[in-house]
């Protein structure tokens, strides 16, 4: 059924635009970076890779190039069809609620915090389903063939050849997963020997994460997970992380600035921090909303808000205000018959960025001894 409404898709798409053009101008499977080269992949990390968290690295081949041509053709149609009034998404459980300033911070409303409330319960409904990789979050499963060897990459590049580990490349690292769900990427970082704190605003998602990670004795000692937010985290952890990483958390928040601020501070000098999201355009509403949500049903309906969405432009120079310095941009595409994701020249959907934190005279020894697992 979803490949005859692919078909039919690409039978409109190809009216308007050729496939050619499409090919060459909106589809590459290099990284899209003019500040750094292309992150190595050498075959003894992507053997590794494949043996501790159980997928391999995906190469883009014709057909995922004629299928991704097919439904951007297709979706472009939709999208010259949608009005900018369907655009304007306003949640009715927004409301203005006045802030004692006095009052505990465990008493403090939502209001003060990049939470959303109805985020947090839409995600908690569907806690029992995390670690069901042909399920609701299988696509999250099968990002972790881009996102984790690009966390990997990036922190092990500050090690010299002597530190290096192979079998626990990250070993020594601290890394702060927020948004952390079910657990579906802290687990394989701390297989690769990072120490990985997850900060989960549901108590649900918590319990399902806990839950799983007890089957795993190997890298349980590595993991602890807090039912926390990023901001209060902010308050006592401040400089204690080598990498924050955010990813599919950015589109959910309320205060894109407050959010990224607070993640910011988290990072030591010289430590570096990574966020995966969808770009506010109208091919990612077409595509991330339209297509996902209501035609393919890769998730479900209702999961995404495009108003929430932010541009690369948008984020680094959010990045750029906190003193950060991005590294790289890179396009992600999904492809929802292989259901595999490679890497892309075209930021315009889904993309990936990482920036560090300079280390200035004077600041390189903020980190602190106390481990942050004592939080």
């Amino acid at each position: 059924m979803i490949v005859q409404r692919i078909i039919n898709i690409s039978r409109l798409g190809n009216n308007v635009y050729k496939l050619s053009l499409i090919c060459s101008s909106r589809y590459n499977n290099n990284y899209n970076s003019t500040t750094v080269s292309r992150p190595h992949h050498d075959l003894v990390f992507n053997r590794l890779y494949r043996v501790q968290i159980g997928c391999q690295y995906h190469t883009k081949t014709k057909s995922d190039c004629h299928i991704q041509t097919s439904l951007i053709n297709g979706i472009k149609i939709i999208d010259c069809a949608i009005s900018l009034t369907q655009f304007r998404h306003y949640s009715s459980s927004q409301k203005t609620e006045k802030i004692d300033e006095n009052a505990p911070k465990n008493q403090r409303p939502k209001a003060q915090t990049t939470i959303d409330e109805e985020e947090v319960n839409k995600f908690a409904s569907q806690s029992s389903l995390w670690w069901d990789e042909g399920g609701e979050f299988e696509a999250l499963h099968s990002l972790n063939e881009l996102r984790v060897p690009l966390i990997r990459d990036a922190l092990v590049s500050k090690k010299s050849l002597a530190q290096y580990n192979i079998a626990s490349p990250l070993e020594g690292f601290w890394i702060l997963d927020v948004g952390s769900g079910g657990g579906i990427l802290s687990e394989p970082l701390a297989r690769l020997g990072a120490s990985v704190i997850g900060i989960e605003a549901s108590e649900e998602n918590i319990k399902i994460a806990q839950a799983h990670l007890i089957h795993d004795p190997k890298i349980r000692d590595r993991v602890k997970y807090i039912q926390s937010t990023v901001e209060d985290i902010a308050e006592t952890q401040a400089g204690k992380f080598d990498a924050v990483v955010a990813s599919e958390v950015l589109e959910h928040v309320s205060e894109p600035q407050t959010f990224v601020s607070s993640a910011c501070k988290l990072v030591r000098p010289g430590g570096s921090i990574f966020f995966t999201t969808l770009n506010k355009t109208r091919l990612s509403y077409a595509l991330g909303i339209v297509a996902a949500e209501n035609i393919l049903r890769l998730v479900a309906p209702g999961t995404h808000d495009w108003n929430k969405f932010v541009s690369p432009t948008d984020l680094q120079k959010l990045l750029d205000d906190n003193k950060f310095i991005t590294k790289l941009i890179h396009g992600m595409w999904y492809n929802p018959i292989s259901k595999r994701w490679s890497w892309s020249k075209d930021t315009s959907i889904n993309y990936a960025i990482h920036a560090v934190k300079p280390i200035v005279e004077g600041n390189a020894d903020i980190w602190k001894e106390q481990s942050p697992l004592t939080v």
